[in-house]
């Protein structure tokens, strides 16, 4: 699943994604200002966001800032990896 962000935050209440099957990866602008909760059960995490560090080699959840924080998206998965990106 592809989430493509807009604009400097998300508007409203918050944003859920999730899938079963399949990876979750979303571009955000360089300036965005969200929260996120990343979770996946078989895959990795991986984000261009500062994530806080962790003693695990796979680490399954994350939960992280970007910019000035805001409205919390969830984005889960089992079966797969799950990416945020920073569009340039």
């Amino acid at each position: 699943m592809h989430v493509e962000l807009v604009g400097g935050s998300w508007q409203g209440g918050g944003l859920n994604v999730e899938t079963h099957n399949g990876g979750v990866r979303v571009n955000a602008p360089r300036e965005y200002a969200a929260r996120f909760r990343v979770e996946t059960r078989n895959g990795g995490i991986n984000s261009d966001f500062p994530m806080p560090a962790t003693n695990e080699k796979r680490p399954r959840s994350a939960e992280f800032s970007a910019g000035a924080g805001g409205p919390l998206l969830a984005l889960k998965t089992v079966n797969g990896g799950v990416s945020v990106k920073r569009r340039q």
